[in-house]
C-alpha cells in the first residue's frame, strides 16, 4: 500500500549505510550479545525489483535476453554475491490484492521472470513464491526470526509488522547507498508504530484504497498521533467479530471528532493567515499614502 510522501516523513528515523557495512555489523553483533557471529539472512522482494526495472523501460525489450532489465538483475545479483549474507528472494504469488484502478503496475513478463530465477539458481541464492504479496510474506519471516532484515523499495512491509527494513534505490545496481529503518527507531524517534502506520494508510489511500479526500501524509501522522491506530490494530487482532463491530461505532465517532477539531483548527490558522496578510498589505498601502501626503 504505497504511501504518497511517507518516505520523507520517516526520513528522520534513518539510517544510512552500505548494505556490505550493515551485514558484517549485524553478524559481529551477536559475537557481543550471544556467541560466535553469524551470517546475516536477508530477504529481497524480487517482484519489487521486477516491476520498477520494466516500467522504465520500453515493453517490447522486457524479457528477452538482450534486455536492459536482465542486466540490471544479473549486476544486483554479482554486489549480492561479494556481500556475507544469505539471500532469500520472495516473489508475488497469485492470491496479492487488486491495487485501485490507476494504481496497477505493469504486468512483468513470464520470460523475465524466469531468467530471474534462473539467475538465483545459478548464484546460490534461494527463492520461494509467496500466497499473496512478496511484502507481506517477507515482513511475516522478518517478525518470526527467519530473515533478519528484508530489502525493498516500498513502505508495505512497515504497515505488515517489519522489525528492521532496508531501502534501496529501485533502479541501482549496487546496494551502495541503503536505509535502514528499525521499528525501535520508528516509535521512539518519530514516534509511529505499527498500527499508527496502518492508520495512516487508512487515512491517506494508497494502492488498494481511496483514502479520506483531503486528508494528506502530514495530517495522518498527526492524527495517528493520538493512539487510534494501536486500537484500531489491537481491537482488530483479539476482539471476536461480534465484539470487534460494536468497538468500532465508537472508534469511528472518536476518530471523527479528533479529524473535525484538527481541520477546524487548520481552517482557523488559514483565516489568521490570510487576515494578516490582509493586515500587513494595507498598512503598507495606509503608509505610503500618509508619506505621500506628508
Amino acid at each position: 500500500m504505497g504511501i504518497n510522501g511517507l518516505w520523507n516523513v520517516l526520513a528522520p528515523a534513518a539510517m544510512r549505510c552500505t548494505l556490505g557495512e550493515f551485514a558484517i555489523n549485524e553478524s559481529f553483533k551477536s559475537l557481543h550479545e550471544e556467541g560466535p557471529p553469524r551470517i546475516l539472512t536477508a530477504g529481497f522482494n524480487a517482484s519489487s525489483w521486477m516491476h520498477n526495472l520494466c516500467s522504465g523501460y520500453t515493453q517490447h525489450l522486457i524479457g528477452t535476453r538482450k534486455s536492459l532489465e536482465t542486466r540490471i538483475v544479473f549486476s544486483r545479483l554479482v554486489a549480492l554475491s561479494e556481500i556475507v549474507l544469505c539471500a532469500h528472494f520472495v516473489f508475488d504469488g497469485l492470491s496479492q490484492p487488486q491495487p485501485k484502478p490507476g494504481k496497477g503496475a505493469k504486468a512483468v513478463p513470464s520470460l523475465l521472470m524466469w531468467h530471474f530465477q534462473e539467475m538465483l539458481a545459478a548464484f546460490g541464492f534461494s527463492w520461494h513464491v509467496a500466497l499473496g504479496l512478496a511484502d507481506a510474506e517477507l515482513a511475516w519471516l522478518n517478525v518470526q526470526g527467519l530473515v533478519d532484515v528484508m530489502v525493498t523499495d516500498g513502505d508495505n512491509a512497515l504497515l505488515f509488522g517489519s522489525t528492521t527494513i532496508l531501502q534501496s534505490p529501485p533502479r541501482a545496481r549496487t546496494f551502495e547507498d541503503v536505509k535502514v529503518y528499525t521499528s525501535d527507531a520508528l516509535e521512539h524517534g518519530i514516534h509511529l508504530t505499527q498500527g499508527g502506520l496502518v492508520l495512516v494508510a487508512l487515512l491517506c489511500g494508497g494502492d488498494y484504497s481511496v483514502g479520506i479526500p483531503g486528508c494528506d501524509v502530514d495530517i495522518a501522522c498527526q492524527v495517528a498521533g493520538y493512539g487510534f491506530g494501536e486500537n484500531l490494530l489491537q481491537a482488530t487482532t483479539t476482539l471476536p467479530f461480534l465484539e470487534f463491530m460494536k468497538y468500532m461505532p465508537k472508534w469511528r465517532s472518536d476518530l471523527c471528532d479528533v479529524l473535525f477539531h484538527f481541520f477546524i483548527v487548520v481552517l482557523c490558522l488559514l483565516h489568521v493567515v490570510i487576515w494578516l496578510c490582509s493586515f500587513v498589505w494595507n498598512s503598507e498601502q495606509l503608509l505610503n499614502t500618509l508619506h505621500l501626503t506628508i
